[in-house]
């Protein structure tokens, strides 16, 4: 009876101990998230759409990222430091930047949004096609689209680099920090979102990054004017319809062209080919730059620019991406070949 005894208090004493242990474990899972601490700002100033770095302590899983009232996306964060994006609508001037998360607000960091006078477009973005649909990180990337002046980008939040930027045409390399998978694009400008695409992100770098992305594009200046009709290095091209029209005293020119090397056996070519250009003086930039190569075969397409640092180039340069390996390669032809020679170099 005695052993019993011992037994039923021994037993006791341990469920008293568990039940301890059990409240001890609880009281520490129910501990206060720590509130959010900023430490700095960069930059300090910017545009809507541009990433902003801030550091600080807590600030990882955030609820709320606050421009004013206006929140914001945030793009990569860690505890110590987390990327956000200027949204569109804040306010033109000085911000406060505040982060909130379960444990309360943090301390305030200024910011303030300029007005993006660069070059501002009559309405919001709307993206229309990708080229490729699909690529590795750190690979290019080249977006089609309207009211694209002024453009960020961003993937899943996360902010990519811009190398050429015009009304139609963005370009960009995918941005390291993404899964594998189908991520969300997008793009802001002054005037706004646009609609978001989807784009899969196939990985890292299978060979590590490609040599060579669009930031080797030569925006061409005022007076250049593309000329198509050439034995290039990717096609013996040839001029089918050309459309010039003034818009607000600019001068836009598209045409379509196909290429004599690829024909079948009626005379038809294989190729569609269709460009647009203008130089906006006013705005001195090229309102629009854009080449595009079909195979109607292959379903590939080479999508891209004309890159020149001269208005009168001795050799013409496409700089065009494919839908299907997703690498940059340069298309030229040198004039001097048909005898041009008071041209620059």
């Amino acid at each position: 009876m005695m052993m019993k005894l011992f037994s039923l208090i021994e037993i006791g004493q341990k469920l008293i101990l568990s039940l301890f242990v059990v409240i001890v474990i609880v009281g520490c899972e129910s501990k206060e998230v720590p509130v959010p601490i900023l430490d700095s700002i960069s930059p300090s100033k910017g545009y809507i759409g541009d990433p902003v770095l801030l550091t600080g302590q807590n600030l990882n899983n955030p609820s709320k990222i606050l421009f004013n009232q206006t929140e914001s996306e945030y793009a990569l964060g860690t505890k110590n430091s987390i990327t956000i994006v200027v949204p569109p609508g804040a306010d033109l001037g000085v911000n406060s930047i505040t982060l909130v998360n379960k444990g309360g607000n943090s301390n305030i960091m200024t910011f303030e949004v300029l007005e993006d006078t660069r070059v501002v477009d009559s309405g919001p973005p709307k993206l229309v096609s990708l080229y490729p649909s699909n690529n590795f990180i750190k690979y290019p990337l080249l977006i089609y689209g309207e009211n694209l002046s002024a453009s960020r980008v961003t993937f899943n939040g996360v902010p990519s680099p811009v190398y050429t930027n015009n009304r139609n045409v963005v370009t960009t390399t995918i941005p390291d920090g993404l899964p594998s998978g189908i991520v969300k694009l997008k793009i802001i400008t002054p005037k706004g979102e646009s609609n978001t695409f989807d784009f899969t992100v196939s990985g890292p770098p299978p060979a590590g990054v490609p040599v060579v992305n669009f930031s080797i594009v030569a925006v061409p200046p005022p007076a250049y004017v593309p000329t198509i009709s050439n034995n290039w290095s990717c096609g013996l091209f040839n001029i089918k319809t050309v459309n010039q029209t003034v818009v607000n005293g600019t001068i836009e020119i598209k045409g379509t062209f196909d290429d004599l090397n690829l024909i079948d056996a009626n005379g038809n070519s294989f190729i569609e080919g269709y460009y647009e250009f203008s130089y906006d003086k006013g705005k001195k930039y090229n309102s629009l730059n854009y080449v595009q190569i079909k195979n109607k075969n292959t379903g590939e397409i080479w999508a891209g620019q004309f890159s020149s640092e001269y208005v009168n180039p001795c050799i013409l340069k496409m700089i065009l991406v494919s839908s299907v390996s997703g690498e940059v390669f340069e298309c030229d032809f040198d004039r001097r070949v048909n005898g041009v020679d008071n041209c620059d170099n």
